[in-house]
């Protein structure tokens, strides 16, 4: 009576995938050990097998050997409340290894006792390449030689790396904290700062010198490379979104300061 009422009941549970049927999203269900109870047509796709095929199929045999021991501890959370959890992994799937998020919840019968697991996902591998690729430019920009400074088109700072603060003793929350205007300093007058905004406006690369004044007090010269980045913005033409800089250090014997009031270029 118990087997039966159990075989019942999980052909109950194996009804919770016909919401994603047809759906492009990957379902699949499984039991408390993993054993594939269901799929849909999605998942049998991705994984290169007929539907038929995955009854009784172990998931774990289709899961990356690294990221094995992550998935079982992650699993065992199902088993408390909130009884949900999301996680990502790689699969191997009919396309190879594959980045893939799942959204899964723990089906209980009357008693609260778990029954099966629902597994909703959809593949993040070119998120994931995305993430990757973001994150080692970002770390090629930190660890770069030369100052590199972004900002905004009106000259509000947004990032500085390591060597703009070791050249010039600011961090970013203090160019903040103290409005230092970095596009405005060091240019030899209000003619030749216009000159600049213009060609930066215009969307063409500035190259020049410029004397940077240092947190302590002490001046240095620069060779600064600045060049407006761009974005695409929907039926729309492309227009400069932010600008960035390149400096590079350059001994020199410093002039009496004349910088002139500072302005932003979109003063």
């Amino acid at each position: 009576m118990g087997a039966a009422c159990t075989s019942q009941t999980l052909a109950e549970a194996a009804g919770q995938l016909t919401p994603w049927g047809g759906s492009l999203e990957l379902a699949v269900l499984s039991d408390v050990g993993g054993q594939v109870l269901a799929v849909n047509r999605a998942f049998a796709r991705k994984f290169g097998q007929p539907v038929p095929a995955w009854n009784g199929t172990s998931l774990t045999t289709l899961l990356h050997p690294d990221d094995a021991d992550d998935w079982a501890e992650l699993g065992t959370r199902l088993r408390r409340p909130p009884h949900h959890i999301s996680r990502e992994h790689r699969w191997k799937t009919a396309q190879g290894w594959r980045w893939l998020a799942w959204e899964e919840t723990a089906l209980r019968d009357a008693d609260g006792e778990l029954l099966a697991v629902r597994a909703i996902g959809r593949d993040v591998t070119k998120h994931r390449l995305s993430e990757e690729h973001f994150r080692k430019i970002a770390q090629a920009v930190e660890q770069a030689p030369v100052s590199i400074m972004m900002t905004t088109p009106g000259g509000m700072a947004q990032y500085v790396n390591s060597r703009f603060t070791e050249v010039t003793g600011y961090t970013l929350e203090e160019i903040f904290e103290r409005g230092i205007p970095v596009l405005r300093e060091g240019h030899a007058g209000d003619v030749a700062y216009r000159q600049f905004c213009a060609t930066v406006a215009g969307g063409h690369k500035w190259t020049g010198e410029l004397r940077t004044r240092r947190k302590d007090g002490g001046e240095v010269w620069e060779f600064v490379q600045v060049s407006p980045t761009r974005r695409y913005i929907p039926f729309s033409p492309t227009s400069p979104d932010a600008h960035a800089l390149s400096r590079l250090p350059r001994p020199r014997t410093p002039s009496p300061s004349n910088a002139p009031t500072a302005k932003s270029c979109s003063a």
